[in-house]
């Protein structure tokens, strides 16, 4: 999938365009800088505050910044203390069973209570996410055994917890017998067959072959989903809907859905702009052995970005990535040896990593092992260039 690569290299790109910024603030970075101080000077959100102080250090506001990122800390940690306890209860009643209907309390009524004292709490977000998929799938399983008042029932209960779920209308259809039993697929229903529909550019056909399949639980068929909403094809653009689809898939432990909702909440494409939460989804991706995945948990690590600066670890996941042979990784490795950042300070480490990634065509990667070349020759130790 093409979205899969470009989201993994627009990474790379905001990243690099970060760091720049720090090493040396533009009048357009200023600017920049301005308009984002505009948007979070309300102190509301200290995670924004955060990253505005690291990608803007230069900016007229940063004194500003710091104070604000102080008093949004101690509102966050008086706000935090209160919904910890809160969550636990929400968690006793998911695994109570008592999603929406319940005496005592429900975990979707917890859920929100948590949410109104702090709209972007993110686990309180995912447990609404965990009692929409429950529901939505005893849905299915009730119209599949055709029993039609229980699923009816399981459809009202969505349409509580999220009015505008994409899943209600199909589940409605089958209901009301105007859509065939989800049981009852034709050939042309198979994800294969949709995938051929959508390679042929019939995005409108493909999307309605998607959604049902993905509506029954279909991995795959939610990842395509997600990736149609995001591209707009066969459908207005709507990252928000795309990340929904995304994070059905990634939860069931889908490499590629995992990558993209780790850049989305990276960029805040479609969802809160969350790094922490872009780290969660990105590490699942790398332990799967996805490439990319790791290069980028590496780069998180290398800058502190969701987590705390770490090279050690930063070596560890550039290391993974670079042993199946990205270019990128192997060329960060060889830095890190070169720098002796989270790893001994080893110059033939450095100048094998190196050589391999200039194999692959790593301009970058050629330059250093020509400039180590020149100041060995000249019998000169090579001044270290970190980022």
């Amino acid at each position: 999938m093409s979205l899969g690569v470009a989201l993994r290299n627009r990474l790379f790109f905001v990243a690099s365009v970060l760091l720049s910024m720090a090493a040396a603030p533009s009048g357009l970075a200023q600017s920049d800088g301005d308009a984002v101080w505009d948007r979070i000077k309300n102190c509301t959100d200290h995670v924004e505050v955060e990253i505005f102080i690291v990608e803007y250090p230069d900016n007229r506001h940063i004194e500003a910044a710091r104070a604000c990122l102080v008093e949004s800390k101690e509102t966050a940690s008086e706000t935090t203390g209160r919904n910890s306890g809160s969550l636990v209860m929400c968690e006793r009643l998911i695994s109570a069973g008592r999603l929406v209907a319940g005496e005592d309390g429900t975990a979707f009524a917890c859920y929100r209570e948590v949410l109104l004292r702090d709209p972007s709490n993110i686990e309180a977000r995912l447990g609404l996410d965990r009692i929409a998929d429950t529901i939505a799938g005893q849905a299915a399983i009730e119209v599949v055994k055709r029993n039609m008042s229980k699923a009816s029932i399981y459809l009202m209960q969505l349409e509580t917890v999220r009015p505008d779920d994409p899943r209600i209308l199909e589940i409605r259809a089958a209901i009301n017998g105007s859509a065939r039993s989800m049981n009852e697929l034709r050939p042309e229903d198979s994800i294969e067959a949709a995938m051929a529909v959508y390679g042929s550019g019939d995005f409108e056909r493909a999307l309605r072959s998607f959604r049902r399949l993905a509506t029954m639980g279909n991995v795959k068929a939610q990842f395509y989903t997600g990736i149609m909403y995001h591209k707009g094809q066969g459908v207005p653009l709507d990252n928000v809907e795309a990340a929904r689809w995304l994070r059905m898939a990634a939860q069931q432990g889908y490499t590629l859905a995992q990558f993209n909702l780790g850049y989305m909440h990276y960029s805040g494409l479609g969802v809160r702009k969350d790094l922490v939460e872009s780290v969660r989804w990105f590490r699942m991706a790398a332990e799967q052995e996805d490439i990319l995945s790791q290069f980028n948990l590496g780069l998180l690590y290398e800058r502190g970005h969701g987590v705390p600066q770490d090279y050690a670890e930063a070596a560890k996941w550039y290391r993974r990535a670079a042993e199946q042979g990205d270019n990128v990784a192997q060329n960060s490795l060889g830095r890190l040896y070169e720098c002796g950042r989270g790893v001994s300070q080893d110059y033939a480490k450095a100048n094998r990593w190196y050589r391999r990634a200039a194999e692959q065509g790593h301009a970058g990667a050629k330059n250093r092992l020509d400039q180590l070349g020149e100041a060995g020759r000249n019998g000169r130790q090579s001044v270290c260039r970190m980022p």
